[in-house]
């Protein structure tokens, strides 16, 4: 939660998750083969039915929670995008979901109401896969021990690869975190073999869980987000929670500290605070969207809520199915069936009303509310115009003394940048290749060698490009912990291939669509709009384009342009986002609508001629 709060000294929050997956085979396979052991046989009826008290309830309030909010925060557009996760989440595939969508680790994920249910995703496909597992592998006669070490191996090498291959693949992956989960399976039959697991070298199990503890603290304040994961560096949290979990003993130091009544109870509500906090914090990230990193005071002031609703949701929610037998097994299993449906239901209705988009711009309009822009109509605009600017990456067809060719370099600002550019025919010749900021660290001083660092396809010549052009253009929407490496890759492009190397600056603004809804709750009129828009720009955001503006224009050998000077002019603090006749010039917070292509390219190359 600290870590979605986005509170410094807790970049390894992240790794929460991966104690979770090894507690959770401990805890599974515990249940599952001492059954077995003691049985000789395992009823998975009644295991399915209390994982179904368990889980279920919660997530069904949690998910109605969230689309009964949306109304009221997001715009017609973000709830139709709420659509699809709605239906993966209740089939319990929300991780291949979001894999498809949305990488955790980029900053707009944080206005991702139900992303963080890609863990519960790849436990609930656990839950279903594992009993039927270990029932196999009992019939076939092989060792559980054996099982579960050719699961930590080949999962573990499935990781490592798939970390290098396709990252949000791995991360989201219940094949690349299903190590994490036999290694506390495999710590479960471990202490199951021992059977006395309270006996002998007392101070030996203190001094290790008490290391154990202290590590996995120090990772979870200190571990990199940067970090390839889940890689090598996660054995480390894997392994101090399986060190916690073999040897903890009663009376030791780090017993005692988590059995405490406070942690006891955080404990208990864990599932709440899980499910209620990320929805909570991403409604907080969209309405006040324009602050940034500032949204940490507001989400922190919503623990509170948070907390509530999990401790009503233990008491009311929780303890009463999971303890009550006033509905049997066939009755859980046959309601939890119909939920699952219900809900898969009501997010497959949103997405065949596309959102109910049309019904709630009409509430809208008839509240007076102004509509900014018409996301769907502006998309389509720039989809038309692709198919006119499709050379991107291929290399430069012209040649002689007259030919002038520009290599555009960035994420999608620098697209917009380039189809702007490309589509207004100014006689040069532009190229495109999508290389996010992030990807610009680290960059090799040989100039053949940066073939690697085109993020997005390898089969792309960038040193061919390099080479052959006469400009290259570097845009991205700066981030404060990546801003240097952008600088650096444009240095290091001048100096090894004595290019002309041209830095865009970055502007975000409120999203225009909830700004439509900002200015109608706050009583904006068409004349104030320009400085309300100079009020909700990202003020984070242009801190770090002004961090870059400054070292780029202290070094000789590069230009800037400043793309918030052809939106904003500070000194009168106003933003110009609609054009004379009132239409948009971006369509979301950032990026330009067609008709803003050409007075765009003017800016840009007005500047380069200066």
């Amino acid at each position: 939660m600290l870590f979605h709060a986005g509170v410094p000294g807790f970049s390894g929050g992240f790794l929460g998750v991966d104690v979770f997956f090894v507690i959770s085979g401990y805890l599974i396979t515990t249940i599952i083969v001492s059954e077995l052991q003691t049985t000789g046989r395992f009823n998975l009826a009644h295991f399915y039915e209390r994982r179904a008290r368990r889980i279920l309830p919660v997530l069904g309030v949690t998910i109605l929670l969230t689309l009964a909010l949306a109304p009221f925060v997001l715009v017609p557009g973000q709830i139709k995008d709420v659509r699809q996760s709605v239906f993966a989440t209740a089939l319990f595939l929300s991780n291949y979901f979001f894999y498809l969508e949305i990488d955790y680790f980029n900053p707009f994920a944080s206005q991702t109401p139900l992303l963080h249910t890609w863990s519960l995703a790849v436990e609930e496909q656990f839950y279903l896969l594992f009993p039927l597992l270990l029932m196999a592998t009992r019939r076939i006669g092989m060792r559980y021990r054996t099982l579960f070490s050719i699961v930590f191996v080949l999962s573990l090498a499935g990781a490592l690869w798939t970390t290098r291959t396709d990252p949000l693949l791995s991360f989201y992956s219940i094949h690349t975190r299903a190590w994490e989960l036999a290694a506390g399976a495999g710590v479960a039959m471990w202490l199951l073999h021992r059977g006395d697991t309270q006996g002998g070298g007392a101070r030996r199990h203190d001094l290790f869980t008490g290391i154990a503890l202290a590590l996995l603290v120090a990772l979870l304040m200190f571990f990199p987000e940067a970090t390839p994961h889940p890689g090598l560096a996660t054995l480390l949290p894997v392994g101090a929670t399986v060190v916690l979990v073999a040897f903890m003993r009663p009376g030791g130091v780090a017993y005692r500290l988590l059995s405490s009544r406070l942690f006891v109870q955080i404990g208990l509500m864990s599932y709440g605070l899980y499910l209620y906090h990320n929805p909570i914090f991403s409604y907080i990230d969209v309405y006040f969207d324009y602050l940034g990193d500032g949204t940490r005071l507001y989400k922190l002031s919503s623990l509170p809520l948070v907390f509530l609703l999990a401790f009503a949701s233990l008491h009311l929610i929780e303890r009463p199915l999971r303890r009550g037998q006033w509905l049997g097994q066939g009755a859980i299993l046959g309601l939890s069936g119909l939920g699952v449906l219900a809900t898969a239901g009501i997010g497959l209705l949103i997405h065949v009303q596309n959102g109910f988009q049309s019904q709630i711009a009409d509430y809208y309009a008839r509240q007076g509310v102004p509509l900014l822009v018409d996301v769907e109509l502006e998309r389509g605009k720039i989809d038309a115009v692709r198919p006119s600017v499709a050379e991107r990456q291929r290399p430069y067809a012209c040649e002689g003394a007259d030919c002038r060719r520009t290599l555009v370099l960035g994420d999608s600002l620098a697209e917009d940048t380039y189809m702007a550019l490309d589509s207004q025919g100014t006689g040069t010749e532009y190229r495109y290749l999508y290389i996010d900021d992030p990807c610009m660290g680290g960059i090799p001083a040989d100039p053949t060698a940066w073939n690697a660092i085109a993020c997005n396809d390898d089969s792309v010549d960038l040193d061919a490009l390099l080479r052959d052009a006469d400009t290259v253009m570097i845009a991205a929407k700066w981030q404060e912990t990546t801003y240097n490496d952008g600088y650096e890759f444009a240095v290091r492009i001048h100096e090894a291939l004595g290019k002309t190397v041209v830095m865009l600056g970055s502007a975000l603004f409120s999203d225009l669509g909830s700004m439509s809804i900002k200015a109608w709750r706050n009583g904006y009129d068409r004349t104030q709009l320009d400085h309300a828009f100079y009020q909700y720009q990202r003020w984070d955001r242009l801190r770090t384009s002004e961090k870059l503006k400054a070292l780029v224009e202290a070094d000789p050998g590069l230009i800037w342009i400043d793309r918030h000077g052809f939106f904003c002019d500070a000194a009168a603090e106003t933003c110009r986002l609609l054009d004379e006749s009132g239409d948009p010039l971006i369509w979301d917070n950032a990026h330009l609508t067609t008709r803003a292509f050409a007075p765009y390219a003017d800016f840009v190359t007005s500047h380069l001629t200066e």
